[in-house]
């Protein structure tokens, strides 16, 4: 399972799938290194719309510049290189000109250094001080998070997870961020990714920053920021595509559920603890069972006094209600809630132990997984 510096993440595993399943408890984010107060000039321009644009061909464009026992932050043949010394400490840059409330600020940037798992880069935006703020973070891998920090309390506003859009280092990506009211859109090499609505932080500057690891240093070139004002109507402002539609799911009965756990095949496949375990089977019946407009989800369950957990299949039914599948086997569980024995129904397995907690998710085959309310 990937490190992560503010959030839950869910593994998931049967009683053969034998890998911890307590969730990654969350930390808070590492402490900041200090930097001076910078006061950017406003780029020259006639366009009103631009609040901000650096290229970093000018060394003396504003942003921090030192050698600290945390890391360096230094210009370099046309882009800004900030490199985190390994330990719990993040080094970043702000840029403190006057506070922004609704802006579209992006930012390219490149991975020098090859711990691509455990190490990555901070964006920071409506920055107040250094105790609260919103942040992105991305992982050299491609996998990203969004959070905040109120008051030195940092929380979880998208969980990790995949970029869609996002490039693996070594390759470069572009990341635009759109904010304004309660509402931040992000986007990948000008394609969506994501979107989210919080109304804690109304107005605060921008930044720029890397994490390291305690084992690894980390190293990212920043390069060509621009920052605009917020108008749907201005060429700078993407369009944020429109939503996918709810899906329509059919209406089912049992009789239809076991046609089509007949006809489906994810049964067949071989299991393999690395490669393919229970939560990878749990996802394709998902993703099977959709593609046929039937309600599905991952009920992932964990036991008393165990350190493996297992995931499995809900079915949405009009007369048997909820029905939990085994995808491994296409058997059932009658018997699925917090205080009872997890048994299949045709006495096929084990029993696998007390249920201690239950979860709804959706995951992928990498492993991330986010909530899912059925």
């Amino acid at each position: 399972m990937k490190r992560v510096l503010f959030c839950l993440i869910l593994s998931l595993i049967t009683t053969g799938c034998t890998s911890e399943s307590t969730p990654i408890q969350a930390i808070m984010m590492p402490t900041v290194t200090q930097s001076p107060t910078i006061t950017l000039s406003p780029t020259p321009t006639s366009d009103p719309a631009i609040i901000l644009l650096d290229d970093f061909s000018n060394n003396h464009s504003g942003w921090w510049v030192d050698h600290t026992a945390y890391g360096d932050l230094y210009y370099v043949n046309g882009k800004y290189r900030i490199n985190g010394k390994k330990g719990d400490f993040i080094t970043w840059s702000i840029f403190d000109g006057n506070p922004i409330v609704d802006a579209v600020f992006s930012v390219e940037y490149e991975f020098v250094s090859k711990d691509e798992e455990n190490t990555g880069l901070d964006i920071y935006w409506r920055l107040r001080d250094n105790e609260t703020f919103y942040f992105l973070q991305i992982w050299g891998d491609g996998t990203y998070a969004v959070g905040k920090t109120i008051e030195n309390n940092t929380s979880e506003v998208v969980g990790v997870r995949k970029g869609k859009n996002l490039n693996p280092a070594p390759e470069s990506n572009k990341v635009t961020i759109v904010f304004y009211g309660d509402n931040v859109e992000i986007y990948f090499n000008n394609s969506y990714e994501t979107s989210f609505s919080d109304s804690s932080i109304k107005y605060g500057n921008i930044g720029l920053g890397v994490f390291p690891s305690l084992e690894t240093d980390v190293e990212v070139l920043f390069d060509n920021v621009a920052v605009y004002q917020y108008d749907i109507k201005n060429p700078y402002t993407p369009i944020k595509p429109e939503p996918t539609a709810t899906p329509i799911y059919k209406i089912i009965t049992w009789d239809d559920l076991v046609q089509f756990l007949i006809d489906d095949h994810t049964n067949w496949q071989e299991y393999d603890l690395e490669t393919y375990n229970c939560m990878d089977y749990a996802i394709d019946l998902v993703a099977n069972a959709r593609q046929q407009n039937l309600k599905a989800w991952i009920v992932g369950v964990y036991f008393i006094d165990q350190e493996n957990g297992h995931a499995f299949v809900a079915f949405e039914t009009s007369d048997r209600g909820i029905v939990f599948v085994e995808p491994q086997g296409d058997n059932t569980y009658s018997n699925v809630a917090e205080g009872n024995m997890l048994c299949d129904d045709w006495g096929q397995y084990e029993c696998y132990g007390i249920v201690k907690e239950i979860e709804y998710v959706e995951c992928d085959h990498d492993g991330y997984c986010s909530e899912f309310i059925p």
